[in-house]
């Protein structure tokens, strides 16, 4: 080292080496956050120094960085990486035994620094939370939100927290806008101190946006007080949308899971996302061990158009639609979820409607442990316009239609080759022909033998079993049969199958199975069939058991169970393994045989010894040769008594020779009589009973002797048995019964489905909509059919369709500006009167279109009833984005109200065909770092229809920043700036050491 530092290159290209190490390090170094607290204390909410810090005054200090004397934060914060945490001193109000509410004069500022909310006091008194309300309900719209500082895009609310607040009244309690990482409620086990309660507002948690990466929300009370008591929020307790990603609702952790109960529409709902895990959540109910209802008032989960669902452990009951219904939503999993039952139990907290309804939502899966589908007021488990949906390990019981329905339209019948479409393809369940056990009242093995009819192909059984079977005859799965719920995997060329299945049943109960394709197609459940006491004997019936040489005996095998291997022994040796036996006997002498039946269990049986004698030929030669038989016409001169009756053909025998006309196979008589002829005729018969002639019946006896002939012709009997004719089924005329729903997918686009829940298929099916002057027709998404637009009518042709089965048609216009008032749907088919529906519409339009900053905007909204009825108490309520400043606003009817960014307008009924505008005039903000695009939705609601129907438009603002999110010039100059100053006087400092070493040597 020491030579190293005696050359001055060596040391200056050691000192360069060291200045570049210094220089990547201080390139990839960051400040370490630091974590600022403030506490509030006080109740009220108020700004100004008055020796207290409120909520409001700690948000704004926190959204600033710059405290106050009532709210001071010590030190200088940086706003790009520090957090902030505020917490509660509650103790004087918490020694009085009460739980402090801050009454919110106005909404709080959003905030957008990182920011942990801690809402109980200081010593954590889980007990005495803090309350957050409106003064006045309903006149709040947020609670609390967290988003993007405007004016620098590398500050915002990501990465922050809140716990242990009540939120009561708000329009929303929490919401997440376009921030990522942000937790709402903690893991707190039984500890609900830690939990958030949104109550009795109109949606609890509302989280949109596409940099809304990441949202946890866990360990929430929506809808349902602390008492356990409803309280619910007027629309939806978690709505997630508008590309909202990676959300995860409840957690791994079970006590991380949230309560929803008690809301006016679905316990979850989520709409155009992707990337979601909903797990551990108690929907409708107060607990997974509490049968207490507190369903929501549509659906308990509620997803649309969005991919990567997870849907995973939770516990679903008392939704009044149904406990899950997933539309548009391909690869949905369901895992292990208790869905109207109680978990591990059979508690009865059933759906009213359809337990799980997957809509258009292909190769969806069911898994799991503890999976099950029970009590649902419909069917358990619908699926529509969806293939590839696999249900496995899922028990269905106590469904009231049944417990797998494809095409929500009851048991669909099998057919021959299962080639149809349909929901699943329409795959066939199996037909059962047999399930037995050998002998045992209980059992752990069972042979089942059956089909399924679509031919050739590998499937995946899995068989279940019921203590009784359900009203349809088509059974449900109520306990898993083989090895828990494990597949049978069959590969047939038949489709025939003969299994051996293992578990637990008794005889008197049902058996039933599903079939699952290589694709997932997954069938309904088959017909029940009754498992028999299958107690296996063997045993069997000789048609004689003395007869002569050369003569042959038919043993009849009459055993009684689940034969799969039978053995025949004569005299101990094995002779066959035919199921019955025909054996000729050509010595004299006495046989001795034995049958021995065997199951597919590997249990046996054998008959005892049945003799069989066979005697020496008699003296008494067959006469030969045989005498000429006579023509047609002329009596048998026979010991058969003569036969006066022509042979009675369509068509004339020739009298040379004879054709033998057989009905039924020849069976060996008692006796046999000698008919001379030319050729010899067989006539089996126990007397000289005359035989009819091309239609006759031989009656078996048991032993015959067989008279060769050439050719043989059956004589035609004085009398014939006359066969009943089939009597004729009157069939019923049934015609197709089409119903049709509208229902909007966006601003400018909707979903027509029609069903034929009629008894016939539906022929040349037509859906038109009629769209009015000015609206453009853009595109259709159909698949086959064809759309096509004529002077505004949109006319799609979905040419047949199957009774029971449904069809859509999504549409998409252009308004551009214009109100596409009609909203006149009509569907019509061969035979049925055309169904036509009216929707209303909000539209929203702007002007300009292009809003630079300090620029005027118009806004014009417009509400339209094309309806034959009065809609009543109608609200429509838009805000505004803090970058528009309301100058003006009117309306042609109703009592209009500007609230800050609030507009909302009352109606107290809007007629049939009548429409009222609402215009509002506003200024954009001067900011030069506004926002690229100003997007606002407005709604409306009314008494019909409490569901919001929302417009949106977005103003395109111009000579703005882009917000990237990158560092600025100024930062990158600074930070290069320090360490290239740095690396300069490191290198400084080496030379001047260098230099006073050499000196002093």
């Amino acid at each position: 080292m020491a030579r190293i530092f005696r050359q001055p290159r060596n040391f200056i290209s050691l000192t360069i080496i060291f200045g570049l190490i210094i220089f990547l390090a201080l390139s990839a170094f960051r400040v370490r956050a630091v974590t600022f607290s403030l506490l509030v204390n006080t109740d009220t909410d108020i700004v100004g120094i008055d020796g207290s810090c409120s909520l409001r005054e700690a948000i704004i200090a926190v959204n600033s960085g710059v405290g106050s004397a009532d709210c001071p934060i010590v030190g200088t914060p940086d706003l790009t990486v520090d957090d902030f945490e505020i917490r509660f001193d509650t103790g004087p109000l918490t020694a009085l035994g009460i739980t402090p509410t801050i009454q919110l004069t106005t909404e709080l500022p959003p905030i957008t620094s990182t920011l942990d909310i801690r809402g109980f006091n200081t010593v954590q008194d889980l007990t005495h939370r803090v309350t957050l309300a409106p003064a006045i309900p309903g006149t709040v719209a947020t609670g609390l939100s967290f988003e993007q500082d405007g004016t620098n895009p590398a500050i915002n609310s990501s990465n922050s927290g809140i716990f242990g607040l009540t939120f009561d009244g708000f329009g929303i309690g929490i919401q997440v806008n376009d921030v990522g990482g942000v937790q709402i409620g903690r893991d707190g086990g039984t500890t609900a101190g830690l939990r958030n309660y949104l109550i009795n507002g109109q949606y609890g948690i509302d989280v949109l946006g596409t940099d809304a990466d990441g949202t946890i929300i866990g360990n929430n009370s929506i809808g349902i007080d602390e008492a356990g008591l409803p309280a619910g929020n007027d629309f939806d307790g978690i709505w997630i949308r508008a590309g909202a990603q990676n959300t995860i609702i409840g957690g791994a952790n079970p006590d991380f899971g949230n309560i929803i109960g008690s809301n006016g529409r679905h316990g979850v709902n989520v709409a155009d996302i992707d990337t979601i895990d909903i797990t551990n959540n108690v929907i409708g109910l107060l607990s997974t061990v509490s049968s207490l209802p507190r369903g929501n008032g549509q659906r308990g989960i509620d997803v649309t158009l969005s991919t990567g669902v997870n849907i995973q452990s939770n516990t679903i009951g008392f939704n009044s639609l149904g406990g899950i219904r997933v539309s548009n939503a391909p690869n949905t999993t369901f895992i292990s979820n208790s869905i109207g039952v109680l978990p591990g139990t059979t508690t009865n907290v059933g759906n009213p409607n359809i337990g799980v309804l997957i809509l258009s939502s292909d190769n969806s899966q069911f898994s799991g442990t503890s999976s099950a589908v029970a009590y649902s007021g419909m069917s358990g488990i619908v699926i529509q316009n969806s293939a590839g949906v696999a249900i496995r390990d899922t028990l269905t019981f106590s469904n009231a239609i049944l417990g797998i329905d494809l095409g929500n339209n009851g048991v669909t019948p099998n057919d021959a080759g299962d080639g149809d479409a349909g929901a699943n393809n329409s795959q066939n369940f199996p037909e059962f022909s047999l399930a037995a056990t050998n002998g045992a009242v209980t059992g752990t093995a069972l042979s089942i033998n059956g089909q399924i009819p679509t031919g050739a192909g590998s499937y995946q059984l899995i068989f279940y079993v019921n203590t009784a079977c359900d009203a349809s005859g088509f059974g449900e799965g109520n306990a898993f049969l083989l090895n828990g719920g494990s597949p049978y995997s069959l590969s047939t060329t038949s489709g025939e199958f003969s299994a051996l299945l293992t578990g637990t049943f008794n005889v008197g109960e049902f058996i039933t199975a599903i079939a699952i394709s290589p694709t997932g197609d997954t069938s309904e459940f088959a017909e029940c069939i009754e498992i028999t006491d299958d107690v296996l004997i063997a045993s069997f019936v000789p048609s004689a058991t003395t007869i002569v040489a050369g003569q042959s005996v038919f043993f009849d095998n009459t055993s009684t169970g689940v034969i799969t291997t039978t053995r025949w022994f004569i005299n101990g040796a094995l002779v066959s393994n035919t199921y019955d036996l025909l054996q000729i006997f050509n010595t004299p002498g006495s046989y001795s045989v034995e049958l021995e039946v065997e199951n597919n269990l590997g249990a046996t049986d054998r008959t005892a010894p049945v003799i069989i004698t066979v005697l020496a030929p008699t003296s008494t030669p067959i006469p030969t040769p045989l005498p000429t038989l006579p023509p047609p016409n002329t009596p048998v001169n026979t010991s058969v008594p003569p036969v006066d009756t022509a042979i009675p053909t369509a068509t004339e025998l020739p009298s040379e020779t004879a054709t033998l006309v057989p009905s039924a196979t020849l069976v060996p008589s008692a006796t046999a009589t000698t008919i001379p002829s030319a050729t010899a005729t067989l006539v089996p018969s126990a007397t000289a009973t005359t035989i009819p002639s091309a239609t006759a019946t031989l009656v078996p006896s048991a032993t015959a002797t067989t008279i060769p002939s050439a050719t043989a012709t059956l004589v035609p009997s004085e009398t014939a048995t006359t066969v009943p004719s089939p009597t004729t089924v009157i069939t019923e005329t049934a015609t197709p019964a089409l119903e049709v729903t509208v229902e909007g997918l966006g601003a400018d686009s909707m979903s027509i489905v029609v069903v034929n829940s009629g008894l016939t298929d539906a022929q040349n099916l037509l859906v038109q909509e009629q769209l009015r002057s000015g609206v453009e027709y853009r595109a259709a998404n159909l698949g086959e059919p064809i759309c096509t637009e004529v002077g505004g009518l949109v006319s799609c042709r979905l040419g047949s369709l199957e009774a029971g089965q449904s069809a859509n048609v999504n549409i998409t216009v252009q308004t551009n500006g214009q109100s596409p008032d009609s909203g006149v749907t009509i569907v019509s088919a061969d035979g049925v009167a055309p169904q036509i529906i009216d929707e209303p519409y909000i539209i929203k339009v702007g002007n300009p279109p292009v809003a630079p900053p300090g620029s005027e905007i118009t806004y014009t909204i417009r509400v339209i009833n094309p309806t034959d009825e009065t809609a009543t108490d109608m609200v429509i309520q838009d805000v505004m984005p803090d970058i528009i400043e309301i100058l003006d606003a009117s309306a042609t009817d109703g009592d209009l109200e500007i609230d800050g960014q609030n507009i909302t307008l009352s109606l107290d009924e809007l007629g049939a065909g009548e429409r009222v505008t609402l215009t509002i005039d506003a200024h954009v903000s001067d900011d030069d770092e506004a926002v690229e695009a100003i997007i606002n939705t407005a709604c409306v609601t009314s008494s019909s229809n409490p569901s919001p129907n929302c417009a949106v438009m977005s103003f395109l603002a111009v000579d703005v920043l882009p917000n990237t999110g990158q560092t600025t010039w100024l930062m990158i100059v600074l930070r290069w700036g320090f360490v290239l100053g740095m690396s300069s006087l490191m290198l400084i400092g080496f030379t001047a050491l260098y230099l006073r070493l050499k000196k002093m040597r």
